[in-house]
């Protein structure tokens, strides 16, 4: 830790931060494909996965309104860590056959996050359940206001 006081500290770690969000590349980008072919390369190797991918698939298969097609958010690159949920994220479709053409598609990291440990069917119970208990808490503050 460079500085002993926490307000210099921060101060310095806010700046770092803005650095390097400045240079990270701008979504859509030529540089933003390379970046994210590099990263799951990197993975493919670390979890010995099968990866084929290039930069130009990666942008081919992007979502022409730059919307997350599961959720309807609009992708967007985080600053420091605000709207990181919306950030775009690579989804292997069925894990286990790594990053190969095919097998992946551009979400948003929330998106992700929800189905990364979870079955269609399951995200879909949850999502029910939810919805169940959300109905169940505006009815009853419903019938505590009368």
């Amino acid at each position: 830790m460079p500085y002993k006081d926490p307000d210099k500290q921060r101060e310095y770690q806010r700046g770092w931060m803005q650095k390097l969000n400045r240079n990270r590349p701008p979504i859509g980008s030529k540089r933003f494909f390379s970046n994210a072919c590099s990263k799951m390369k990197n993975k493919s190797k670390k979890l010995k996965l099968d990866f084929n991918l290039d930069p130009t698939y990666l942008k081919d298969i992007f979502p022409v309104d730059g919307k997350c097609p599961a959720l309807g958010l609009t992708l967007e690159k985080s600053i420091n860590g605000v709207g990181a949920d919306k950030s775009p994220s690579l989804d292997r479709i069925i894990p286990k056959l790594g990053y190969i053409k095919g097998n992946i598609q551009w979400v948003s990291r929330l998106a992700n996050q929800i189905m990364t440990n979870a079955t269609p069917d399951q995200v879909i119970m949850v999502g029910d359940y939810f919805k169940k208990v959300i109905k169940e808490l505006e009815n009853e503050k419903a019938f505590q206001q009368r």
